[in-house]
């Protein structure tokens, strides 16, 4: 199962080297343009959000922080809670890591192919150290493999803590419009966050009476299941690409 794993990972890799940008991409785009997105939650790996232009990195690099006192910089890094425009919830497929040590490197082309002939490739990190170790005359350890720098069914993502606090920030500030596009409705932690998510904004509904606000929006080829009729105002069949033209 793991060598399956790994090819599947490589193919998709390639793949996704090869894709473009959708209509429903350049849609978001749009909204955040005109200052009406509050943020994009996505369930995609492929980082196509941050192609079209949606910031997706959960602080600012300092070098980007016009400041010279680096404590000032870490504030700043902390405190901008609007920097990213686009939450990965499963991570994506930009970069490996380490299953020992968490080292990160870029899913490079080169990697990919070793991926799709189904053999994890040693951490070049633990293989350094390895050799260092050796020489100096120490025992060997466990050297780890890359994997993918995604997030699993069953795991937790390693910035949870974070994600929460931005999705509890932008409750805060009363959304008053949700679409959501294209998912199962199935992962329990989705599922929560969407319906959290609706009811805050059919609260601002009544708080600001205005005509349309307050709207919930279902995009997707097949129905909701039973226990959604109460979270969606609408519901499009269909493809999104073709919906939102």
């Amino acid at each position: 199962m793991v060598n399956v794993f790994y090819s599947f990972m490589g193919e998709l890799r390639t793949l996704i080297d090869r894709a473009t940008c959708t209509p429903t991409h350049a849609f978001i785009k749009r909204l955040d343009e005109h200052g009406k997105l509050l943020r994009c939650y996505t369930q995609n790996i492929d980082s196509l959000e941050k192609r079209v232009g949606l910031e997706t990195a959960f602080v600012q690099d300092e070098d980007a922080v016009d400041s010279t006192d680096s404590a000032s910089k870490r504030r700043k890094q902390t405190m901008d809670k609007k920097f990213t425009r686009a939450v990965q919830l499963h991570g994506d497929l930009d970069t490996l890591i380490c299953t020992i040590c968490h080292t990160k490197c870029p899913f490079s082309h080169k990697l990919a192919l070793e991926f799709r002939e189904g053999t994890p490739p040693p951490c070049p990190r633990c293989k350094e150290i390895e050799v260092i170790r050796g020489i100096v005359g120490k025992r060997s350890q466990t050297t780890g493999v890359l994997r993918p720098d995604i997030v699993l069914y069953n795991e937790m993502h390693p910035q949870g803590e974070l994600i929460g606090s931005l999705n509890e920030y932008d409750l805060k500030r009363r959304p008053d419009l949700l679409i959501v596009i294209g998912t199962s409705l199935k992962i329990p932690g989705i599922k929560r966050m969407i319906r959290e998510m609706s009811r805050c904004v059919h609260d601002s509904a009544q708080r600001t009476q205005r005509a349309g606000a307050g709207k919930v929006i279902f995009i997707n080829r097949d129905e909701p299941p039973r226990g959604w009729d109460d979270v969606f105002d609408y519901f499009i069949e269909g493809d999104a690409d073709h919906a939102l033209l």
